[in-house]
């Protein structure tokens, strides 16, 4: 084992614990490491290859996360079996996920996850963790002692928040998540450029006022973004046509609550707008549920979309709304957004880096 070890070289243009991890990995692939064989201990690694500890310890962690090592507790690390086929894959969803608003999203995300986990011949296994809300800001022992077992090879988060990620990304498994947080194997949707769609598309319907209505603001940096790409276009807008709902507000706890709030705050927003002496040309809505709810009161106050206003919406591809109007939808692909978490695992198997993933919208005009 030593002599097998013994030939690493380091290279000061790639970072050191990569290239103890590649060197590992190498052997491996190779057939000099088989299932079974024990590695030497962190302080002996570092002595033999003149490294240092930490960097050893991040290789090691490295390779324990695509699944090549596992570690026993008390007893050392371990070269683990790789099989290509009919590798678990946990899709993890907090309790707390089945209350929050989705209007068919979620549904439609986990059968897209499946069918690509699928296709790559991996096994999908939804995992709902059933504990106290109040508990779930520490590991679940169930996924613990499965990563720590081998039993699954990686997680999958259609939905998290960092209260949540805080523990799962020390899972010693490959993660990919659905969000917005900046990390190794995120995936999220383009917000940016879903309000540059939609601005264009006004702009060019000759538009030069706009309204935007939403569940929430959009983030400090896609604001600065709106401003800049409204200037360019020769669009602008009051702060009385921005309607969301006020930060104040608790968020209701039931899936069913949740629609019907963020269509009674579409409905409200619309029928604020419309009281107003000056009315903007456009309207964005940045959600589709809200869009029902800003629908509604436009039919009630008798407002033709396409002639009194032009309309840009979102909506999710894989989740249909009936629109007894003619609205242009800024389109996000479900079915990308599943491939590419899908991806960000294989990527970590395969030991490469899982930069975070930003998925473009496209737009529809109906």
């Amino acid at each position: 084992m030593s002599e097998t070890l013994h030939t690493f070289t380091a290279r000061r243009e790639v970072s050191l614990h990569r290239q103890i991890a590649a060197h590992v990995r190498g052997l491996m692939d190779g057939g000099q490491l088989r299932e079974g064989d024990q590695l030497p201990s962190t302080q002996a690694l570092a002595s033999e290859w003149g490294a240092n500890t930490g960097a050893v310890q991040q290789a090691m962690a490295l390779l324990v996360k695509e699944g090549r090592l596992w570690r026993a507790p008390r007893k050392g690390t371990f070269v683990r079996r790789r099989v290509a086929r009919h590798m678990r894959v946990v899709v993890y969803y907090p309790e707390d996920a089945l209350s929050r608003p989705s209007f068919g999203f979620q549904t439609a995300l986990y059968q897209r996850i499946k069918d690509a986990l699928l296709g790559q011949e991996l096994v999908p296994e939804a995992w709902v963790d059933s504990r106290p809300m109040a508990g779930q800001a520490v590991a679940w022992g169930r996924l613990a002692q499965a990563a720590d077992a081998g039993h699954v090879q990686a997680v999958i988060l259609p939905f998290t928040d960092a209260v949540h990620l805080a523990w799962l990304r020390k899972l010693p498994l490959p993660l990919a998540a659905f969000t917005n947080v900046t990390i190794p194997g995120a995936v999220t949707f383009d917000e940016g450029a879903f309000y540059t769609l939609a601005l264009e598309s006004l702009a060019r319907r000759a538009c030069h006022t706009v309204g935007i209505v939403g569940p929430v603001p959009p983030s400090a940096p896609v604001q600065a973004r709106c401003r800049r790409e409204a200037a360019r276009l020769g669009l602008r807008w009051r702060e009385a046509w921005l309607r969301y709902p006020a930060p104040a507000t608790p968020p209701p706890r039931r899936t069913k609550d949740v629609v019907a709030v963020h269509q009674r705050h579409g409905y409200d927003a619309f029928r604020a707008i419309w009281k107003q002496r000056e009315h903007p040309q456009g309207l964005v809505v940045t959600n589709d549920v809200v869009a029902m709810g800003v629908m509604v009161a436009m039919l009630e106050l008798g407002v033709r979309a396409g002639r009194d206003i032009q309309v840009v919406s979102h909506r999710n591809r894989d989740v249909k709304i009936f629109c007894p109007m003619p609205v242009t939808f800024v389109d996000y692909d479900t079915a990308a957004l599943a491939e590419a978490l899908v991806g960000q695992v294989q990527r970590q198997w395969r030991g490469e880096p899982a930069q975070p993933v930003c998925i473009a919208p496209s737009l529809q005009e109906e």
